[in-house]
């Protein structure tokens, strides 16, 4: 999740019930482009102003290594890895929304490929490092239960079922480099998958997350959890080829 908030608290994604393998390695990049308005906000309560913008890419590097404990226990530790710049999408993405006659979120009054991560509380800028969000910022352990196990037609296709596991969150980057809130965030999460025909499945993941204080925003008006409802169906178009269709609601 590359939102700058998401990336911060490590917040969960979907994923199926199980495992096919007792031992995993898994690595993923992956490069997304982020864009918010500057946005100025009064605190009506106390009268402070808050400021936030976030206008760059970053790319992302993932890697997760895995085993089973048992036949229905599993441990994992997750390495997300950032890197952001300027980037080049920014044209690209303003002249897709033009083509399809989009709402174009102000893009075009700002200039382009700019690399800006900024919150200000009373005009006063957290974040004062050149260099913001590189690096890995978090460590994530993962334990699961997988209680009620299904299994796909196809071997592989679908490790299925119900399950429950734990996520913890855990800070090694500087806060004041935008790419963790410098606290544990936990969350719990539930699993049920279910495998349709030979080769495809639906996975369903629903996650509560108890957030960390987010130094930069302290005082800000803010919720301290978030709930996340995620379907994700994977359709098998071959041996080799698949097609992945996703929603989600935080």
């Amino acid at each position: 999740l590359q939102h700058p908030l998401s990336w911060m608290h490590g917040l969960p994604t979907g994923e199926r019930p199980g495992w096919n393998k007792s031992l995993w390695f898994n690595f993923e990049i992956s490069n997304g482009n982020v864009w918010n308005a500057p946005l100025t906000m009064i605190d009506k309560r106390n009268g402070n102003q808050y400021e936030y913008t976030a206008d760059f890419e970053q790319n992302n590097a993932y890697l997760e290594l895995g085993g089973a404990l048992s036949k229905f226990w599993a441990l994992s530790i997750e390495v997300p890895v950032a890197e952001r710049s300027g980037g080049v999408m920014d044209s690209v993405i303003d002249d897709f929304h033009v083509l399809i006659n989009n709402f174009r979120f102000n893009r075009q009054n700002y200039p382009k490929n700019r690399n800006i991560f900024s919150v200000k509380t009373n005009n006063v800028e957290y974040y004062t490092n050149d260099d913001l969000g590189g690096g890995i910022g978090n460590l994530k352990l993962k334990l699961k239960w997988w209680f009620l196990q299904w299994f796909g037609f196809d071997e592989g296709s679908c490790p299925c079922g119900i399950s429950v596991s734990s996520q913890t969150k855990f800070p090694v980057q500087d806060k004041k480099y935008s790419n963790t809130t410098d606290g544990i965030d936990q969350s719990l999460l539930l699993h049920i998958g279910v495998p349709i025909f030979n080769s495809s499945a639906l996975w369903f993941t629903g996650s509560y997350t108890w957030l960390s204080e987010t130094p930069a925003m302290k005082g800000w008006p803010r919720y301290n959890y978030v709930q996340t409802y995620e379907l994700n169906a994977d359709i098998g178009l071959n041996d080799k080829w698949g097609l992945l269709l996703g929603v989600r609601a935080e």
